[in-house]
């Protein structure tokens, strides 16, 4: 087994490993009850954790993630419609005002 993916919030490390289900890469969730020991650990130690169990699964695994992780990170910008010059949100990928693709 491999570590591929480890974060303070047990719901993005939830959402990780669905994602990977989702693309058929078998994998797991370790420390998921650790998290009650915070305080008594080092914090980074007590953090949820996602392996796959197939090693030659790994590299497709870190793409999906890293690709996951760009999306998020332009998620909040702002875009303006090409179509009736709405400003939307950057989580929105159709303009609510005319239902025109962000392009």
């Amino acid at each position: 087994m491999e570590r591929v993916y480890s974060c303070e919030n047990p719901l993005i490390a939830q959402h990780v490993k669905n994602l990977l289900a989702n693309s058929e890469i078998d994998c797991i969730m370790k420390n998921e009850a650790v998290q009650s020991l915070a305080g008594e650990v080092p914090p980074i130690a007590a953090w949820p954790e996602v392996w796959v169990v197939n090693p030659a699964d790994k590299q497709k695994a870190e793409e999906l993630i890293q690709s996951m992780d760009s999306l998020e990170a332009n998620a909040g910008e702002e875009w303006k419609c090409g179509s009736c010059d709405e400003v939307n949100d950057g989580n929105f990928n159709i303009c609510w005002n005319c239902n025109q693709s962000k392009s």
